[in-house]
């Protein structure tokens, strides 16, 4: 009987032993695939826009998570209402945080508070105080003031202070031309799956080595945004300054992502971008035909009737000039009158395209993204024609666009933001990429999706980041500390008890069965052993 008892308690420690292994493991293993989420939030200039992401950890990359965005139908009911419809499927408020400056309660009510609630409802809520929410300001921000700029920041704290997830006032700020393309090519190379061999180019060893890697993917990207556009590249001899395509304004920037460091180079085109070239085209037509013939303020009446050439027939309205640059920076109010022309308003995107461009001589990929997507796209729409990989066939359809009467316009497109504007654009877009512009064929130029922003790349840099901070302070990633330990520990607690209880209750079963079998034998070896005897 000893013995059978012997053995139970070797099988009890055995499973025991066992059971606290699996206990100690089941953490970290829920660890590594619980997801944890980020909100960027973009502060643009024609308006504020939310971006969610949730990561998961990956165990060959510690230091590069599995992102996936979040879309904005994740709670439907929350995503604010605009005036028309857009391009972009994304969660928007307008106008831009810039024009809600003279409301001392707009920042608040009418641009960040409708996108915190769709961020709270697309978060879990156990996990709002684990989850950074970052406010970046791109080119509407740059053209403030300086004090405009501050004020801007200091109210867009205060509601991010207030609100359910975790902020730092250092997260709100306004980032530069170039770290905006440098998003964008780390959220366009990590959606086409090349950020690793481009950063094998540039990988750091633990000794601070710099390893060459000679035959590295180059890509490019075009970010065409409301304000200003950007090119950035991982082009090696552009880096240099030994390419005859880099021009005296491209500024050089190292971005780490992982453990390895990009080396790009980004050109920031101020006021090139859409909403910026628009007024650019107004302040050029105030001028005279095109912008040739000159005339003086004192020769403009006030409000100036401007013909437009990129405009539909029947179109009249007043417009207020947003840059108020030109001969006539003075007049802010306009009037514009449609005077369709094809071959006028192909020669006014031409002198819109000038200090917009340089020619790009490499062989590698570029890939067009934001604005480069919209105008083909709503062209695609008003036309009832195809999308097609060609960026030359978006004059062909701004032609056939720019045909149609302004009521036709407005009774089949009229919920269109900014659809008056497409007939410009629609020239404009493929001028920038043409011979008279970056001088891309098509075979080298991709179009980008409309899901793809920058702020996925600004969410893998800032989590890549943090994740690499507590790698140096507690040798792993997943050191969590604070709320969210403690959040992401009652995350979890549901599962790991489950598995416990499930673990218990097997070693148990097992236990039971083993002591009671064995006993069975004993049993049965004794009568035997007793008669024998006899």
């Amino acid at each position: 009987m000893m013995l059978v008892f012997r053995k139970g308690a070797r099988a009890c420690t055995l499973l025991l032993f066992i059971w606290a292994f699996l206990v100690l493991l089941l953490p970290s293993l829920a660890a590594w695939k619980r997801p944890r989420y980020i909100l960027i939030i973009d502060g643009g200039s024609s308006g504020t826009r939310s971006y969610a992401f949730s990561y998961t950890m990956s165990q060959s990359e510690p230091l590069l998570p599995i992102f996936q965005g979040i879309p904005p139908s994740a709670a439907l009911a929350k995503v604010p209402r605009k005036q028309g419809t857009g391009m972009y499927d994304r969660v928007e408020t307008q106008p831009g945080m810039g024009d809600l400056l003279a409301d001392p309660s707009g920042i608040k009510d009418k641009a960040l508070q409708p996108l915190l609630e769709w961020g709270k409802a697309s978060i879990p809520q156990r996990l709002h105080a684990c989850t950074p929410v970052l406010l970046l300001a791109t080119g509407g921000a740059r053209s403030l003031s300086k004090e405009n700029r501050e004020q801007l920041l200091q109210r867009a704290r205060q509601v991010l202070g207030d609100g359910p997830f975790v902020f730092q006032p250092a997260w709100a700020r306004v980032i530069t031309g170039t770290s905006e393309g440098a998003f964008s090519f780390v959220s366009q190379a990590y959606s086409r799956g090349m950020l690793r061999s481009i950063q094998g180019g540039n990988s750091l060893e633990k000794g601070g080595d710099q390893q060459e890697q000679p035959h590295q993917p180059v890509l490019g990207i075009l970010d065409l945004g409301g304000s200003s556009l950007e090119v950035t590249t991982n082009e090696p001899r552009q880096l240099l300054g030994l390419s005859a395509r880099a021009s005296p304004e491209a500024i050089p920037i190292n971005v780490t992502v992982g453990d390895a460091e990009l080396q790009l180079s980004t050109t920031t085109y101020k006021h090139c971008g859409l909403m910026d070239t628009w007024d650019r085209s107004i302040s050029l037509l105030l001028q005279g035909a095109n912008g040739v013939e000159a005339k003086s303020p004192s020769e403009i009446k006030s409000p100036p009737e401007i013909k437009i050439p990129c405009l539909h027939r029947g179109f009249s309205a007043p417009y207020n000039r947003h840059l108020t640059y030109g001969i006539a920076p003075a007049i802010t109010t306009v009037y514009l009158v449609g005077a369709p022309d094809e071959q006028r308003c192909a020669k006014l995107a031409r002198a819109l395209t000038k200090p917009c461009t340089t020619a790009l001589q490499g062989q590698g990929e570029y890939v067009g993204t934001s604005g480069f997507y919209v105008v083909p796209q709503f062209l695609s729409v008003a036309t009832h024609v195809p999308t097609s990989p060609r960026y030359e066939d978006m004059r062909s359809l701004a032609k056939v666009f720019l045909s149609m009467p302004w009521d036709q316009v407005q009774s089949q497109l009229g919920h269109h933001v900014n659809v008056e504007k497409y007939g410009l654009w629609g020239l404009y877009a493929p001028t920038l990429l043409g011979p008279d512009g970056f001088n891309l064929s098509s075979t080298r130029l991709t179009i980008g999706t409309r899901d793809m922003s920058w702020t996925l790349g600004a969410a893998i840099v800032e989590v890549s980041e943090r994740l690499a901070e507590s790698q140096r302070l507690t040798g792993t990633t997943l050191g969590l500390s604070g709320a969210c330990s403690a959040e992401m520990s009652r995350g979890g607690a549901f599962f790991l008890g489950s598995a416990v209880l499930l673990v218990m209750v097997v070693l148990a079963k097992i236990l039971i069965s083993y002591v009671f079998f064995s006993y069975l034998r004993h049993r049965a070896r004794i009568p035997a052993r007793s008669f024998e005897q006899v």
